[in-house]
């Protein structure tokens, strides 16, 4: 359980810098709101964002959290390019 609650520590620590819907994406993903996580189907429903919106949230937050993980400044250039925040 300890290794949940960080983890969940670091999801919300991530999501927190994140655009408001991308937030919500990703709290409805990984449970953050306490409801559980849910697939991305649910996810589609719920918020109404396609599922390539809600996958490109998830990759974004995922790579985020193994950069912070490894010691990195967060999205490699190539990604924060990609993502329209510069190199």
């Amino acid at each position: 359980m300890q290794g949940a609650d960080m983890l969940k520590r670091r999801l919300k620590k991530v999501t927190d810098g994140m655009p408001e819907r991308e937030r919500r994406l990703m709290e409805l993903r990984f449970g953050l709101d306490g409801g559980g996580s849910r697939t991305i189907q649910e996810v589609c429903r719920e918020s109404g964002s396609s599922p390539e919106e809600v996958r490109q949230a998830e990759a974004t937050t995922l790579v985020t959290l193994h950069s912070m993980r490894h010691g990195g400044p967060g999205l490699p250039a190539g990604l924060r390019q990609a993502a329209g925040e510069g190199a």
